[in-house]
């Protein structure tokens, strides 16, 4: 028997048959096979059961079940994924900003997947700031794992830069004038 199995590999395995042997020899030996049945684990589950029947031999003796465990690793622990986001955002489109879900999965198939969403929380920046953070929370799976929390990031670009404008001036001032001169 394998010494572990994937979660995934646990779903379709296929148990040898067994065989049994009273050691005799010639006419008094006793031996032959037998099948097993699997008890298959749930996805959190830690192992594979395989019982081979107990049976009455050629002598009329009570041969005992057999039961064969063989352990099975769990799922991978899901991971969030950044959605796609844009690139950037003006300081104007950061303040109203409102991100889309989040996707999870363990990269596994069938009844080995966790997969699903997750929505996130902003965190705006001030005036100034550079980067608008989403943070998708981390939680506990289905077999009581911790997932990650996930932080994706947007660059946000400065507001336009102050441009000072003065009033009106007159081209030009004789000496007289500009003594006396106020804006």
């Amino acid at each position: 028997l394998p010494a572990s199995l994937t979660c995934e590999e646990a779903r379709t395995y296929q148990p040898p048959v067994a065989t049994y042997t009273n050691g005799g020899g010639g006419v008094c030996e006793i031996s032959g096979t037998v099948e097993g049945t699997v008890t298959r684990p749930d996805m959190c589950g830690t192992e594979l059961i395989i019982t081979y029947p107990g049976f009455v031999d050629k002598c009329g003796r009570q041969v005992a079940a057999k039961t064969c465990r063989i352990p099975v690793e769990l799922p991978p622990v899901p991971e969030i994924s950044c959605p796609s986001l844009p690139a950037s955002l003006t300081c104007e489109e950061a303040r109203t900003y409102q991100p889309p879900v989040a996707t999870y999965t363990n990269g596994g198939g069938g009844v080995c997947e966790i997969s699903g969403t997750v929505e996130g929380t902003v965190t705006r920046p001030d005036m100034c700031g550079t980067e608008l953070v989403i943070t998708y929370p981390g939680f506990t799976d289905k077999c009581g794992r911790q997932v990650a929390t996930k932080r994706c990031t947007i660059k946000v670009e400065l507001p336009p830069g102050e441009v000072i404008s003065g009033p009106e001036l007159p081209e030009s001032l004789t000496c007289e004038e500009a003594r006396t001169y106020q804006p």
